[in-house]
C-alpha cells in the first residue's frame, strides 16, 4: 500500500482559499470599472438604431412607392422628452415597426428640434427636417434628417 503523502496535487481547502481570494480580487476590479462608459455606449447604441430605422423608413417608401412616416411618442409627463416610436404606412393604422420604451434606454433622454415625425415620399424626401438629440450625463449624439433625406450623426 502506498503512502498518501506521495501524491501530488491541491487539497479542497486549498482551493476554496484560492478561488475565494480570485474572488476578492475580482469584486475589487468590478467595483472600479467606469460605468460611465456603459451609458456612453448606450447612448451610442440608441442614435445609431434611430439613423438605421430613420434609413429604413425612406428605404421602405422608395422601395413600396408609396409614403411611410417615422414618428416619436413621448410617453411620460415631461413632454419634452420621447421614449418610444414607430415607423408605419402613412395610409395604414399599424405600424410596420414599434420600439416601445422597455426597448428604449432609461437613462437615454431623448428630445427634438422640429417636429417630432418625418413622413417620407414615394422618392424618399422627407416631410420636414428632424432634429433628434440623444444624451446622457456628459455624452451627447445628435441624429440630424435634413430636407433632402440625407441622414447623419454628430
Amino acid at each position: 500500500m502506498e503512502n498518501l503523502k506521495t501524491y501530488k496535487g491541491f487539497s479542497l481547502l486549498e482551493l476554496i482559499v484560492s478561488l475565494l481570494v480570485l474572488c476578492i480580487i475580482a469584486g475589487i476590479v468590478i467595483g472600479r470599472y467606469p460605468f460611465s462608459i456603459i451609458k456612453k455606449r448606450r447612448v451610442y447604441t440608441t442614435a445609431h438604431r434611430i439613423e438605421s430605422d430613420l434609413r429604413y423608413a425612406r428605404n421602405l417608401a422608395i422601395t413600396n412607392y408609396s409614403s411611410y412616416t417615422f414618428r416619436l411618442y413621448n410617453t411620460d409627463a415631461n413632454p419634452d422628452t420621447y421614449e418610444e416610436y414607430k415607423i408605419y404606412e402613412s395610409n395604414e393604422n399599424f405600424p410596420v415597426k414599434y420600439v416601445t420604451s422597455d426597448d428604449f434606454p432609461s437613462t437615454v433622454i431623448c428630445t427634438v428640434q422640429g417636429p417630432s415625425y418625418a413622413t417620407f415620399s414615394y422618392a424618399g424626401i422627407p416631410s420636414a427636417s428632424v432634429s433628434i438629440s440623444l444624451n446622457t450625463d456628459n455624452t451627447t449624439y445628435t441624429v440630424e434628417l435634413n430636407d433632402i433625406g440625407g441622414i447623419r450623426i454628430y
